[in-house]
């Protein structure tokens, strides 16, 4: 499962190089961040297989982010497979986004 992830965001990586240029052309919603804007974080893991460590990890992360950064500056998103496993690991303002492949 590793290796998935890892060559998912290996492609969004490689994508995301070209994402301003796919946003004018209407194929992604391409926004360029600017001082005084959220910064958008997304958290990619082994979330919520019943890896107790992997899921406290990310947690661990986002409240590191928002310490530094200021819950006010930051919109923190989360993959998970099992929204049931991860939520209580993550403040209420994190934002869980549930992955339906399985």
């Amino acid at each position: 499962m590793d290796y998935i992830i890892a060559q998912i965001v290996r492609a969004f990586v490689y994508i995301s190089k070209y994402a301003e240029y796919l946003g004018k052309v209407g194929f992604v919603n391409y926004e360029r961040w600017e001082r005084g804007k959220k910064l958008k974080i997304l958290l990619i893991g082994n979330l919520g297989l019943g890896n107790t460590g992997s899921d406290i990890r990310a947690s661990v992360v986002a409240k590191e982010v928002e310490k530094v950064f200021g819950l006010e500056n930051v919109d923190i998103s989360v993959l998970s497979y099992d929204l049931e496993r991860t939520k209580d690991y993550f403040p209420i303002n994190v934002a869980m986004i549930k992955i339906n492949f399985m």
